[in-house]
């Protein structure tokens, strides 16, 4: 009969352990070519992104604003005192790569929560994300190009995943991560191969899809609306006969952390309840501009932001709620950084076409080509900015 020996178990899972280090399975693995486990129906790629985040290195304030600092110079060489900080995120982003072949992600959020939301894992992926733009650098100038490129796969499709749901803020910090990404990319597609680029294409299209404009506005409104009604309607059961309902939209903003706001004090039931059909009301209209073409969205963004501060600064009862909006001026500059996203995107997949071609490829209206040193940067006007993308180390240490 055999009989439970858990010191037997603990020395057989440290042998094994130590034979798979050895053989390069986990752990500390440097090769790039390794195969992703088959991967069974119904995982959920968030759980592997917080397995990466649990083994990211405890770093120190400098050392994290080393990273900062070396992530927001992508074209310049990496410091040499900043590889051994990198080193430290090995076993992560070894982990980070099993998302890949998870096309699920589902952070579980408490959508009940509303506006007090806990959005935790966002300021994580995009640490983690900083990391990966830096040695995915490295793993290019070694000459380990496969290396690169299953990192920086796998940090866009963490873009991608962590703008889910389409919060204002999620929407924001996907931007950041991939637009790191395609950068470092750029700066050596001279050196790949015409298949290595045709592996970036497939990637691409691999990736889960960004959320749209509108989706933003849908969600920010499914976010807030909800949890305010529910607080409202409950708040109005215990409302004694002789109470302001003033007293129901005062608890709500110190719910918030805010005890600035002025608000009426002979406010009726129907005046909150009035006030959240406007938040509503307003939310449908951000959508509305959210869905037109960018270049029509700046006059509509300005003239709401000035009705909204009209009513706000009026008074109006029946307006109390239209403080928590997202500011218009705001929201257009989040989408603005979205648009400038997509003019990268296209860029990229311009910029392989050229190198391919040796530049002999057309190039299309609306997008500026310059020669630069050892190579060549394409430029797009984006709502008023210009986003660019610079194929080459010739960018190394050039201004931008």
């Amino acid at each position: 009969m055999m009989l439970w020996n858990p010191s037997a178990l603990l020395m057989m899972l440290a042998t094994a352990l130590f034979c798979a280090i050895g053989e390069g399975r986990v752990g500390y693995c440097q090769n790039s070519e390794r195969q992703p486990l088959p991967t069974p129906a119904g995982r959920n790629a968030a759980l592997i992104y917080w397995q990466s985040f649990a083994l990211m290195p405890g770093l120190t304030p400098d050392e994290k604003q080393r990273i900062a600092v070396a992530t927001s110079n992508l074209s310049h060489e990496l410091p040499e005192d900043l590889l051994p900080i990198l080193e430290q995120y090995t076993i992560a982003l070894d982990q980070l790569q099993r998302a890949i072949a998870v096309p699920h992600c589902d952070w579980d959020l408490d959508t009940n929560d509303g506006p007090l939301m806990l959005l935790t894992h966002l300021q994580k992926a995009r640490e983690l994300s900083f990391a990966v733009s830096l040695v995915a650098k490295k793993r290019f100038e070694s000459g380990d190009v496969q290396g690169g490129i299953n990192l920086l796969h796998a940090t866009m499709k963490l873009a991608r995943d962590a703008s889910r749901p389409p919060l204002l803020i999620s929407f924001l910090v996907g931007t950041v991560i991939e637009r790191n990404a395609i950068d470092v990319l750029a700066q050596y597609l001279q050196e790949m191969s015409v298949e290595e680029h045709e592996r970036i294409r497939e990637m691409m299209k691999s990736l889960p899809a960004s959320p749209s404009f509108v989706d933003c506005m849908h969600c920010e409104q499914q976010m807030l609306a909800p949890w305010l009604k529910r607080r409202i309607e409950a708040a109005m059961l215990d409302l004694q006969p002789d109470q302001s309902a003033s007293v129901i939209v005062a608890a709500i903003f110190a719910k918030l952390g805010d005890n600035s706001v002025s608000i009426p004090d002979d406010m009726t039931k129907g005046d909150v309840r009035e006030s959240l059909e406007n938040l509503e009301s307003h939310y449908e209209e951000m959508a509305r501009i959210a869905g037109l073409p960018l270049q029509d969205q700046s006059g509509q963004w300005t003239a709401l932001e000035a009705k909204i501060k009209s009513v706000l600064n009026s008074s109006n009862k029946s307006q109390a709620f239209s403080g928590l909006l997202p500011t218009p001026t705001g929201t257009q500059n989040a989408f603005l950084r979205g648009a400038k996203l997509n003019a990268k995107r296209e860029m990229l997949q311009l910029a392989m076409k050229l190198v391919t071609a040796d530049g002999a490829h057309k190039i299309p209206a609306g997008t500026q080509y310059r020669s630069i040193d050892n190579g060549f940067e394409l430029t797009q006007q984006v709502g008023g900015d210009v986003e660019r993308l610079r194929v080459g180390r010739s960018a190394i240490n050039e201004q931008e």
